[in-house]
């Protein structure tokens, strides 16, 4: 004769895997959300448009192309994940003379409007780590989230948003339409007033 397992042993079984994956799933939600506040989960998710009805593109006005690379600890970052922030992307190198200007007025700024929810992200386009652990330290540690990854991953994302030359920034709003781009260093508080 066959044993039967109990349903209770099953149903306990199921309801512990449930109770697990939720777990982890607030877990790296309020991870996300611990590191950039302004990312919430529900803005997120009610920002913009189902995307069938978005105007993706890298012009003033339509909806920044998302992209995921990680950051300099090996965590993964969408674009998508920051949604209900306002971003500054700028695309930089490390042999960029310019670039070492506008690491710091872009610190300046992140600084000044992070209460704001202001959240500065660098894709460096350097070929080495090395390179951008020595850029950051040079230029005093500034508070940008920088993403890489590899050096043909970053240059995809630039090639993605038709990048010719560096540096060159974005100001994307909170529900991920693009309001500006150009040279960081003209970004100002004018620049970001609209968005906020």
């Amino acid at each position: 004769m066959r044993r039967r397992r109990p349903v209770v042993r099953v149903l306990s079984g199921a309801l512990l895997a449930l109770v697990v994956v939720a777990f982890l799933s607030s877990v790296q939600v309020a991870a996300g959300t611990e590191r950039f506040p302004c990312a919430k989960e529900d803005e997120r998710s009610a920002a913009s448009p189902e995307p069938a009805q978005k105007e993706i593109g890298t012009e003033t006005g339509q909806f920044a192309p998302d992209f995921t690379l990680p950051d300099l600890d090996g965590d993964e970052l969408s674009l998508a994940e920051l949604r209900g922030c306002v971003l500054i992307i700028e695309f930089w190198a490390s042999w960029c003379p310019p670039c070492w200007q506008s690491a710091v007025h872009l610190d300046e700024l992140s600084q000044r409007y992070e209460d704001e929810g202001l959240v500065v992200i660098g894709i460096s386009l350097d070929q080495s780590l090395g390179a951008i652990e020595g850029f950051l330290e040079a230029t005093g540690e500034p508070d940008i989230t920088v993403l890489w990854g590899s050096y043909s991953a970053a240059v995809e994302v630039a090639e993605e948003y038709g990048v010719r030359g560096i540096p060159q920034a974005l100001v994307v709003d909170r529900e991920g339409v693009i309001r500006y781009s150009g040279h960081p260093g003209l970004i100002t508080s004018d620049t970001l007033a609209p968005v906020w």
